[in-house]
């Protein structure tokens, strides 16, 4: 496929990516409403305080998310949340893990112009531009595609005729990769 594949929960076939989709997802025997839900209560240790986030609406556990103490690790492992979070969808929605095998080897990210999200996604209006996107979620999507598919060693997408392919460790290990992400964001096909 190489190519580069935007969304937003807006899009309609990708859409389905967006962590504000809903959905029934169990994790540690707690059920959440949709996947936002499940990544904001893992900013806490105790499951018995995750549970408050079960049955929130996206936007509702996004704000909630933002005024919890968060656990002292939580720089360290909020990818490996994120991605936790992704893995438990593609075991639990077959919709999901179908339309995510679809992408093939495309690079994706998460359009998040119009609320400037550079951490999880990749913001491409004027006041971000100058702003480095760290694509989180994108990468996590990539990182569970490549466990799905063994045989998927890495991604690839063409960028103003320039073929460009890398590892998810190049992706994942890599403070320079970002100005690369930043450009294939706002400027693949």
């Amino acid at each position: 496929m190489s190519k580069v594949l935007g969304f937003s929960r807006k899009n309609d076939v990708f859409g389905v990516f967006s962590n504000f989709t809903e959905s029934q997802l169990t994790y540690e025997g707690v059920s959440y409403t949709n996947p936002e839900a499940m990544f904001q209560s893992m900013k806490l240790l105790n499951k018995e305080q995750r549970k408050q986030f079960s049955s929130l609406s996206p936007a509702t556990a996004k704000k909630m998310g933002r005024s919890v103490s968060l656990r002292d690790d939580w720089e360290e492992v909020k990818y490996d949340c994120m991605l936790q979070t992704v893995l438990a969808r593609c075991e639990q929605e077959v919709n999901f893990s179908e339309t995510l095998k679809h992408t093939g080897d495309s690079f994706i990210f998460e359009d998040t112009t119009g609320w400037h999200d550079n951490e999880w996604g990749c913001c491409s209006c004027d006041k971000c531009s100058g702003k480095k996107s760290k694509n989180m979620l994108g990468l996590a999507l990539m990182d569970a595609r490549a466990r799905l598919d063994k045989t998927l060693k890495t991604i690839c997408c063409t960028v103003e005729g320039v073929k460009y392919e890398f590892t998810i460790e190049d992706l994942l290990r890599s403070d320079s990769i970002y100005d690369l992400m930043n450009y294939i964001c706002r400027f693949g096909d």
